[in-house]
């Protein structure tokens, strides 16, 4: 679905859009099974059949129109320097360190704040301009992301500066001030890299307002901390679903490949959930979200982690099914030898396996189970690579790593 999604952004090549035309509405559930669906056509049946939208999309862009020396970059300002502003505490004066830098950084500019809102069911942007008293919402497709939509309002922004840029009497100076500070960071480079739609527009019209005269900044200003216009702005942008004004925007290329994943991930869990009963690994592994940690540097204890997940690994009970052992039993407790009896209950390897609980009891982890030492267990990211590592650390010391 990535490269669909690649090839229906290249709008100016012919071949692909006849292509894309003739596939787009027609009904592919009529072929014979002799016959191969194209690859564009395969691709259309999959995406309606997990609700993906494969309608009006943007022509991927490959250059901005903006020279390198046209130096646009140097007007865009990512700090604010207010020594009060830290990652845990807001101090209550930074509202009024903010506005100040603003009228210093940007004496006699007219000011316009940007914002953009995303729930799961609607995406919404807004402009506040408080000189003019002018406050401007849209609804957008729920497809787009939130930086998206910063995008977008910053957009506008500029677009309300061209269309009446003859009208401003009393100054041709303007700030665009947004709390998006990854949306700042992509216009601020030349070279395109994602939202190229979107940051070539921006570009286009920085360039055009500038051979006009005009003085266009962007600054990016902290959320919630009280900063006046971004308060208003923020609440026009959180309501924008009420508009019965939608954006025709197309959704960018990084907007489709999102939910193209997030859709098949939601179609494999569900897969998942049906199928996972009655299988080994489904008792360990309840998601389909990729485990990290399941990877190891030792290839050896990978392989072994591997093998015990899915149940088919050397202890005796399963290589007896397949008459590769003459029972299933443990050779020191007489019992079934199961994973969950080697993991946990076989008596050969107490010593080791109280070292193992040891461990784990430091990282304030007291569930010792099957689920836990393979990595299935609901914990962070940290701590389950240190169960894996203690777990390997374990197979080691019990000697039965290369045989399982």
């Amino acid at each position: 679905m990535d490269y669909f999604y690649k090839i229906q952004h290249y709008a100016h090549n012919f071949s692909i859009n006849i292509n894309l035309e003739r596939h787009f509405y027609g009904d592919h559930n009529g072929y014979s099974a002799t016959v191969c669906i194209p690859f564009i056509g395969r691709a259309v049946c999959i995406a309606k059949k997990f609700g993906l939208d494969i309608g009006k999309t943007c022509p991927d862009q490959t250059m901005s129109p903006a020279p390198p020396w046209s130096r646009i970059y140097t007007n865009i300002h990512l700090n604010y320097n207010v020594e009060n502003i830290t990652n845990s505490k807001i101090s209550p004066f930074v509202a009024f360190d903010i506005r100040e830098l603003i009228l210093v950084r940007f004496p006699n500019y007219i000011e316009i704040y940007t914002d953009g809102s995303k729930t799961s069911n609607y995406v919404g942007a807004a402009i506040y301009i408080p000189s003019r008293s002018i406050t401007v919402n849209w609804q957008l497709n729920a497809q787009h992301s939130i930086v998206a939509a910063e995008l977008f309002a910053i957009k506008q922004a500029m677009q309300w500066i061209w269309e009446g840029y003859s009208s401003y009497e009393e100054s041709s100076q303007f700030v665009i001030l947004s709390d998006s500070l990854s949306s700042l960071m992509i216009i601020q480079k030349l070279s395109l890299t994602t939202y190229r739609q979107l940051v070539t527009t921006i570009h286009s019209l920085m360039l055009k307002l500038n051979s006009k005269g005009i003085i266009v900044a962007l600054q990016h200003v902290p959320a919630h901390c009280g900063v006046r216009g971004n308060e208003i702005v923020d609440a026009a942008a959180k309501v924008a679903y009420r508009n019965d004004k939608s954006a025709l925007l197309p959704i960018e290329l990084a907007d489709q490949k999102f939910h193209s994943k997030q859709a098949t991930r939601e179609q494999f869990q569900e897969y998942w959930e049906i199928q996972r009963h009655g299988i080994y690994l489904g008792t360990i592994k309840d998601s389909v979200d990729n485990w990290p940690w399941s990877l190891h540097k030792n290839r050896r204890i990978e392989v072994a982690m591997s093998r015990l997940r899915s149940g088919h690994c050397g202890v005796n009970a399963h290589l007896h099914r397949f008459k590769m052992h003459d029972n299933p039993y443990c050779n020191s407790c007489e019992e079934l030898e199961t994973v969950e009896h080697f993991l946990l209950h076989c008596q050969e390897f107490n010593l080791q396996r109280r070292k193992l609980q040891q461990e784990l009891e430091q990282l304030q982890i007291m569930e010792f189970s099957v689920k836990v030492l393979l990595g299935g267990g609901k914990y962070d990211t940290h701590r389950n690579y240190k169960i894996i590592k203690e777990t390997g650390n374990f197979l080691r010391e019990t000697d039965r790593l290369f045989k399982l």
